[in-house]
């Protein structure tokens, strides 16, 4: 069976870009580019292919999009060619990561707030992207069912809720239409869809919501590290003056003009010190982790 072509029909009855749009498409030296070309021929998508070459060594710039300098070449051709906007895939093609036609990379909690234009209410999303797109108020608040982090937690959720759409911090995002699945060739469709039914540059709209970006401090564990001594000293150092202190994911603090979550990971030694906001960010999370010792 050609089972290529079945999935581009498959996809292909998804796509619904109002408007003419040039894209980049770097797929990370992955096999998203066997799809890509015939997969948005005759439509109004003009896609500009890089890095699809398949590679195991992935010599373009190695396999994961979020590594320093790994967008560099997407950017790079997004203003070579006046393009509206580039899409890059990590190299299995599961996660997606949108750059604006400027080449600056679109924080999940953006990208999440054009993905839901799509669907009806509610809205899965995990503990970081909900704190994001609640502080920016994106998406209403009602609409917003918060999620533990990873991709067992945002699937049981869509399925306990019948929910249309999740996201992921990490760039995974799960559609009903998808088998409650992540892809990463559907959420670009579904993006373009959405992003072509506005009428502004993908920056100016980024923009219309303030300023906003989030950093990440991972720091080892010790074995024998008891992480709710972690989380209940910070507590009693912020419990009273943040605005909520939630807890469906390690600790989340909240303030008016940012958030800070605490958590160890899933499947590391690591915990996790990761805030989201305007500004001076970074002596926020260099307090926390004064205070951690």
């Amino acid at each position: 069976m050609d089972y290529k072509n079945i999935y581009i029909e498959f996809l292909k009855k998804w796509i619904k870009v109002e408007k003419p749009l040039t894209v980049v498409f770097d797929v990370s030296n992955g096999p998203v580019g066997m799809i890509i070309p015939d997969l948005f021929k005759d439509t109004n998508v003009n896609a500009i292919l890089i890095n699809n070459e398949i590679d195991p060594d992935f010599k373009s710039h190695g396999p994961n999009p979020l590594l320093d300098g790994a967008s560099d070449h997407c950017k790079k051709t997004i203003l070579e060619n006046n393009a509206d906007l580039g899409v890059m895939f990590d190299a299995d093609g599961d996660r997606a990561f949108f750059l604006d036609d400027t080449g600056e990379m679109i924080p999940a909690c953006f990208v999440a707030g054009l993905l839901h234009r799509e669907f009806t209410p509610p809205y899965i999303m995990d503990e970081l992207v909900y704190q994001s797109v609640r502080l920016l108020d994106i998406i209403p608040e009602n609409d917003l069912l918060p999620s533990r982090i990873g991709a067992f937690f945002i699937k049981e959720s869509l399925r306990n809720h019948n929910a249309d759409f999740g996201a992921e911090y990490s760039g995974h995002y799960y559609f009903k239409d998808f088998f409650n699945s992540d892809s990463g060739m559907f959420t670009a469709i579904v993006f373009l869809n959405s992003f072509s039914k506005i009428n502004t540059k993908l920056s100016e709209w980024k923009q219309s919501f303030g300023e906003h970006e989030v950093i990440t401090k991972e720091i080892k564990i010790k074995e024998g590290v008891n992480m709710q001594t972690i989380y209940d000293k910070l507590e009693n150092v912020y419990g009273t003056v943040a605005t909520r202190v939630e807890k469906r994911d390690g600790v989340t603090f909240v303030f008016p003009e940012y958030w800070v979550n605490v958590r160890s990971s899933n499947t590391e030694p690591i915990m996790r010190i990761i805030a989201g906001g305007k500004n001076n960010l970074m002596e926020k999370v260099a307090e926390i982790e004064g205070i951690i010792g």
